[in-house]
C-alpha cells in the first residue's frame, strides 16, 4: 500500500462519506441530451457506491456549471447534493458534445473564466 492508499484510507476512516465533486459545463449549443445523461450515470454511480462500499465509501457530487453575468463567471445552477453546505474543489469538469459549436470557441471570455476552466476551481 502505497503513502496516498495510507493517507486516504485514514481520513475515510471518520465514518463521513467524503464527496468528489465533478462538474459539467452547460454552453450554448451543448447537447442537453449529453448533460442529462452523464449527470443520470453519476448519480447511479453514486448509488451503487453508497450500496456497495458502505457508510465509508466515497460520495460522487454533480454539478452543473454555466458561464454568466457581464463578468464571465462561472455559476454553478444544479447540484446533486444541495443538502450539503461545504463545496470542495471540482475533480473534474467536463464539457458535454454540441453537434455544431465548440465550447466558447469564438466567444470571449473573461481571463478569470478562462483560468477558473483551466484549475477547475469555479467560484461559487
Amino acid at each position: 500500500m502505497g503513502a496516498i492508499d495510507k493517507i486516504q484510507g485514514k481520513s475515510d476512516q471518520d465514518g463521513l462519506r467524503k464527496a468528489a465533486e465533478i462538474g459539467i459545463l452547460v454552453y450554448p449549443g451543448a447537447q442537453a441530451s449529453a448533460v442529462a445523461g452523464l449527470t443520470d450515470l453519476f448519480v447511479v454511480a453514486n448509488r451503487m457506491s453508497a450500496e456497495r462500499g458502505g457508510p465509508c465509501a466515497r460520495e460522487l457530487r454533480t454539478s452543473h456549471w454555466r458561464v454568466e453575468g457581464n463578468r464571465n463567471q462561472l455559476k454553478r445552477v444544479f447540484d446533486t447534493h444541495k443538502h450539503l453546505a461545504k463545496h470542495g474543489p471540482l475533480v473534474a469538469l467536463i464539457l458535454p458534445p454540441s453537434l455544431n459549436t465548440e465550447p466558447y470557441g469564438n466567444a470571449s471570455i473573461g481571463r478569470e473564466t478562462r483560468r477558473e476552466l483551466q484549475t477547475c476551481r469555479p467560484s461559487c
